[in-house]
């Protein structure tokens, strides 16, 4: 097993500010269109997830024995 980075221990970058600290980032501004756009792809996504697991519960009611698991 290789050693771990001291990267991800905990402690490595305590008491040390983070490079971003104070900086002051302008507001950005939306169109109209951007937001209705990120809801439309955050909607088929819980769309396509409900979908699958919707689809593999019906796939495991139908199933024979000898296909599911034990």
């Amino acid at each position: 097993m290789a050693p771990c980075s001291p990267v991800t221990l905990p402690g490595y970058h305590a008491r040390q500010t983070p490079t971003n600290s104070g900086r002051r980032l302008p507001p950005e501004i939306r169109t109209p269109d951007e937001p209705r756009a990120l809801l439309r792809i955050r909607n088929w996504a819980l769309l396509a997830i409900f979908s699958l697991h919707t689809t593999t519960v019906y796939l495991r009611h139908i199933a024979p024995r000898s296909w599911s698991s034990p």
